[in-house]
């Protein structure tokens, strides 16, 4: 008796876990963007249903910036995304990152309040797409905090009429826990489009 019961209590948990990781996958249609969220992260955002799935259809509303979502824990840090349309061709929009980039890095440097630990700017595989990526780590000498700032910015369509779609994810944290779980919401992205 003590056997079945154990072994029926070890099938609910199992059960749960299972049911729990399904409903944490997330899907954004318009992008064909999918990705997991992490156990320790919670998303209570009302564009998506119970199931996970961004449905509202965003595309013909999308103008220079349309926010998709943003987890945050204020001490911790956050992770946000967006889309944003342009005109910009890609090539365009990539040294235009690269001159933002170092105008950034430099005036980060040259703050009395901070001591900049590491910057990169490079292209990183997303979900199977390129991305250009922004990343700042910094000590801020107040608080004592380390900061680790990483934007992302990926084309997602090109369409000469409308204007081409971008995709922009900002994470940054002070929390190395945290942060491995918003990296790790990045690690599972895939996109199907």
């Amino acid at each position: 008796m003590k056997q079945s019961t154990l072994l029926v209590f070890i099938l609910f948990l199992l059960s749960c876990s299972v049911s729990d990781l399904q409903k944490r996958k997330i899907h954004i249609i318009d992008t064909d963007w999918t990705f997991r969220l992490p156990n320790k992260l919670t998303l209570s955002d009302s564009s998506f249903d119970s199931n996970g799935n961004m449905e509202r259809r965003l595309y013909e509303e999308i103008s220079n910036n349309t926010p998709l979502f943003s987890i945050k824990n204020p001490q911790k840090g956050f992770v946000r995304s967006g889309l944003c349309r342009d005109t910009i061709e890609p090539k365009q929009l990539e040294a235009n990152l690269a001159s933002v980039a170092t105008w950034y890095f430099q005036v980060r440097s040259l703050s009395d309040d901070v001591k900049v630990l590491d910057t990169a700017f490079t292209t990183e595989t997303v979900g199977g797409l390129p991305f250009k990526r922004q990343y700042i780590k910094y000590v801020n000498l107040d608080t004592k905090d380390t900061m680790r700032k990483y934007d992302y910015y990926g084309t997602l369509k090109t369409d000469h009429k409308k204007g081409n779609l971008y995709l922009v994810i900002d994470i940054q944290f002070t929390d190395s826990t945290y942060g491995s779980y918003y990296l790790d919401l990045l690690k599972s992205s895939s996109f199907s489009n």
